[in-house]
């Protein structure tokens, strides 16, 4: 069996930082990975509380592997973690 090198610039998954605007006007920052061919297929990754979009690392390998299997993710920081704007404990709907 010969092996043949793979030029990874022609399979790399293309990631940007965006900023969003939430519905009650904040300011969220994320990260978003598209894989190499089109795709329809997409993944929302949400942390939980006290950590942010990375998951220490955890979100990011995860969507490298995604976008690899030709899954777009977005991951981003919720409400007041990481570089998002507003406060953790504040929510414009009740919580019960």
């Amino acid at each position: 069996m010969s092996m043949q090198p793979v030029d990874l610039g022609k399979h790399m998954p293309s990631e940007s930082t965006i900023t969003f605007i939430s519905l009650v006007g904040l300011h969220l920052v994320g990260d978003l990975t598209i894989p190499s061919s089109p795709t329809d297929l997409g993944v929302v990754q949400v942390h939980g509380g006290g950590v942010t979009r990375q998951e220490a690392g955890f979100f990011d390998r995860e969507a490298a592997g995604l976008a690899a299997a030709g899954v777009a993710t977005l991951r981003f920081d919720l409400r007041g973690h990481g570089e998002s704007g507003g406060k953790q404990k504040t929510s414009p709907w009740p919580v019960s």
